[in-house]
């Protein structure tokens, strides 16, 4: 989420695999409680995402929006800011933090 935050944005999928198989998701997880509660505790400064649910082949999916921030940079509190580079979540470089907070 920091990653997209730091970028342009993007949509997250749980509970479909890296080949496209829909596994799903167990019970009622994540909710918008537990993902409220995973940014408070690990993004910086607050970001605000949205998490839907969709029935996929019998299966649940949780689909998490996650908009371009408006208050980059973002941090993750333990690896620092990240950002995304094809399917890959990075460490920021320091030129790239500071050129984030220009804009």
């Amino acid at each position: 989420m920091v990653a997209f935050a730091n970028a342009k944005g993007g949509t997250i999928v749980v509970g479909v695999s890296d080949e496209g198989e829909v596994v799903g998701v167990p019970g009622v997880f994540p909710s918008q409680d537990d993902l409220a509660r995973a940014l408070r505790e690990w993004v910086e400064p607050d970001l605000d995402c949205r998490l839907e649910r969709w029935k996929v082949r019998w299966k649940t999916v949780a689909i998490i929006s996650v908009p371009e921030g408006t208050s980059k940079p973002y941090f993750h509190k333990e690896r620092g800011p990240l950002i995304r580079r094809g399917s890959n979540n990075l460490p920021m470089k320091r030129i790239d933090v500071v050129e984030l907070a220009r804009k």
